[in-house]
């Protein structure tokens, strides 16, 4: 995994992301993990369904098309849940109310560097 910064629409947003590298790195997701913390949110590509079975809390949940642009509002996503959206290419998630007070909303334009 390496570490990347996030903008939204060309803003620089106060998050540190992970983006996951590998198709073992993607399919493990937040699973056994330590927590992100507040300001983490990790970076996963393809991804167009998440899953929080084995989570021990909520997680937020944004998805993207493969540009990166917002398809769904930010979305708290309880445990022992699934989540999809067809044309996600990309998903992030997060500790519970992270990304959801970020506000992000569909159109937006999310960018890893």
């Amino acid at each position: 995994m390496r570490s990347a910064r996030l903008s939204c629409d060309g803003r620089s947003l106060p998050l540190q992301v992970l983006v996951c590298e590998g198709v073992l790195e993607r399919a493990r997701g937040l699973l056994g993990r330590s927590p992100l913390g507040a300001h983490g949110v990790l970076w996963i590509a393809p991804c167009c369904a998440i899953h929080t079975f084995g989570l021990r809390q909520p997680i937020d949940v944004v998805f993207c098309d493969r540009t990166g642009r917002v398809l769904t509002p930010a979305a708290t996503i309880a445990r022992r849940r699934f989540a999809w959206t067809w044309r996600a290419r990309i998903a992030l998630e997060s500790q519970a109310g992270t990304l959801v007070r970020l506000g992000l909303a569909p159109g937006q334009a999310l960018h890893v560097r």
